[in-house]
């Protein structure tokens, strides 16, 4: 898909996490966003905010109005909040949370 933009995070040539989002006019929709462990129960430290300020940086750079993405309300760590504190407004919430930035 020529609008598909993916990252690989790695830390010390280990991928620990990716993500891929696709860019219309105005709105970046995260299609994917996945945290991998390096080791057993070892997540690398700031693979998330690494991956977001991608993102955010490519959503400057393209004018961007919204970004939304979707979350999994009964995933570990609490995503959704985390993503309210990046900015992120929930739209629908069902099991899976439909947030929106803009």
């Amino acid at each position: 898909n020529p609008n598909l933009d993916t990252y690989l995070a790695c830390f010390d040539k280990t991928p620990c996490g990716i993500v891929s989002t696709t860019q219309g006019k105005k709105h970046l929709s995260v299609i994917d966003l996945i945290s991998i462990p390096i080791d057993i129960n070892k997540k690398a430290n700031l693979t998330g905010q690494t991956l977001f300020y991608h993102i955010f940086k490519n959503a400057k750079k393209n004018k961007t109005k919204v970004i939304s993405l979707e979350a999994v309300n009964e995933s570990s760590g609490n995503p959704v909040e985390k993503y309210k504190k990046l900015g992120f407004k929930v739209k629908s919430k069902i099991s899976i949370v439909r947030l929106k930035k803009s």
